[in-house]
């Protein structure tokens, strides 16, 4: 299995999917197509999306707050215009109504992407915990099995008994590093248009069905 990827802060994640989801650039484009049949021009401003939904879009520094370098503000604004004393109520109703209609998708699309990415560091985690703890243990355990049976301390039963679980961790340890990268693949599908792949139906009884090791 290819090597793990490497993490992210959570709200870098979130502001990637705003300015990356599908669903969100087509609302935009639809705040813009509504724009242009009312013929409304006279832009006043402009929300962030990475403000409106919580998202900090600034750096806490030394010499104070700054703006992040993430560079996807832009990507992420929604324009609001001066409707005018002539403009109809509907104009504006329909247009704001779009307006809410995105932040809400924002939400959800933010939502999504940190549900993702708490589920992917989780079992990242653990399968970093298998490569650095659990298999480096598992090493020393079957070493010193082999080092009493080679001084006539141990049957080989109790050898043959650590060789199996350390088999046994090795295919735990491979399992929980399937079920990270199954999760980087659902964060990436949150980052872009939402959905997740399923989840395999042993994946839960993969990662804890340590086999029982012998006594010392």
């Amino acid at each position: 299995l290819p090597a793990l990827p490497r993490l992210a802060a959570q709200g870098d994640v979130e502001a990637m999917a705003l300015a990356r989801r599908a669903d969100l650039a087509a609302d935009r484009l639809e705040l813009d197509a509504l724009a242009q049949s009312y013929g409304l021009t006279e832009r006043t401003r402009a929300i962030s999306l990475l403000e409106v939904t919580g998202v900090a879009n600034r750096v806490r520094t030394a010499e104070g707050d700054k703006a992040s370098p993430r560079g996807v503000e832009a990507a992420v604004e929604i324009p609001i215009f001066d409707f005018g004393a002539a403009r109809s109520a509907r104009a504006r109703e329909v247009y704001m109504g779009a307006v809410n209609r995105l932040l809400e998708s924002a939400v959800n699309a933010r939502s999504e992407a940190r549900e993702a990415y708490v589920t992917w560091r989780a079992r990242r985690d653990i399968a970093v915990a298998y490569q650095a703890r659990v298999l480096p243990l598992r090493k020393v355990v079957t070493d010193e099995a082999l080092l009493r049976y080679n001084g006539m301390l141990a049957d080989p039963t109790d050898l043959l008994t650590e060789a199996r679980a350390t088999v046994a961790a090795r295919v735990a340890a491979i399992r929980a590093r399937r079920e990270a990268l199954l999760a980087h693949v659902d964060l990436q599908a949150a980052l872009t248009g939402g959905g997740a792949s399923a989840a395999a139906p042993d994946s839960a009884a993969g990662l804890a069905t340590p086999a029982p090791a012998a006594a010392h």
